[in-house]
């Protein structure tokens, strides 16, 4: 007559085995990840498109754009805005790949006939890459800042619709540059000879209306302005002036570039900014500093 204890022992054995392997396949199961390219599981919750994922792609678009137009342009400026959108396609494809993004090549935004229409459409898009990831907001508004320069230097300045000036922090970190740029440009005007002044009191025009808006807008907040500033360079020869201005402009661009994640998710403070960073750089192109890609970003 069989044993009926080694039946119930047989029982409780596979039981407790069949407990072990669900418990096993519970703790397994919480490494399972979601992958962008795995099949629809009806109620499974699947991963979406990079956070950046549509802003990068419309950047990258409008830079391709620009380049095919300034290719084609015959204007002076048309081979070095051809050559800076060509290195911001390469950057943000690049930056696509690492970040696990697809890059959609071959297509272009749709943008006005010309170089002018076509950084126009680019400068206009500001909004759209205001909200990326704090890591990708400086590359991201240097190339929209470029193609609001070379607005500048086709004859067009560009001017960022919904601009407000940023709040205080962000004021007091570029006030600085915008007083010793003002300064400067005063004395350099006045050091130049009144035939060739044009440059100087256009840009000097430009700074110190800047400069008086932020300085109005930090109110009690800003500084006491110091009795003088020294200067960089000594505007006493026509190098001197030309070094001076492209010294001063590049200190002001910096200056704005330098608080752009401070006003990230806020598309009309970054409007403010963007415009005081882009018409230093576009006026820094005027008097001779080269174009670069990503104005006053380190590489």
């Amino acid at each position: 007559m069989p044993d009926r204890g080694d039946g119930a022992m047989l029982r409780r054995r596979a039981l407790l085995t069949g407990a072990a392997g669900a418990s096993l396949l519970t703790i397994t199961g919480c490494g399972i990840r979601l992958e962008r390219d795995a099949p629809h599981i009806p109620g499974l919750k699947t991963a979406g498109p990079p956070a950046d994922q549509a802003a990068l792609q419309g950047l990258l678009d409008r830079a391709s754009a620009a380049r095919a137009a300034a290719t084609a342009d015959k204007s002076a400026w048309g081979p070095r805005l051809s050559a800076i959108h060509g290195q911001q396609a390469t950057r943000l494809t690049e930056v696509m790949a690492t970040q696990g993004m697809t890059a959609r090549t071959g297509s272009a935004a749709p943008a006005g006939t010309g170089l002018l229409a076509t950084e126009q459409a680019g400068a206009a898009a500001l909004a759209s890459v205001a909200s990326v990831t704090a890591s990708n907001l400086p590359m991201a508004v240097a190339v929209v800042v470029s193609q609001a320069a070379a607005c500048r230097v086709l004859g067009k300045p560009a001017q960022f619709a919904g601009r407000v000036l940023p709040e205080q922090k962000v004021l007091l970190g570029v006030l600085p540059s915008l007083r010793t740029a003002t300064y400067g440009f005063e004395v350099l005007a006045a050091k130049t000879p009144v035939k060739d002044r044009k440059d100087a009191a256009a840009a000097l025009k430009i700074i110190a209306a800047t400069r008086a808006a932020w300085e109005a807008a930090a109110g009690t907040a800003a500084p006491v302005e110091p009795p003088g500033y020294a200067l960089p360079v000594q505007p006493t020869t026509p190098d001197n002036r030309r070094a001076l201005a492209r010294r001063l402009l590049t200190d002001v661009a910096s200056a704005a570039a330098s608080q752009v994640t401070d006003v990230r998710g806020r598309a009309p403070q970054l409007g403010g900014l963007a415009q005081v960073w882009s018409d230093a750089v576009g006026l820094a192109w005027q008097w001779g500093v080269a174009p670069t890609a990503f104005p006053r970003l380190s590489s």
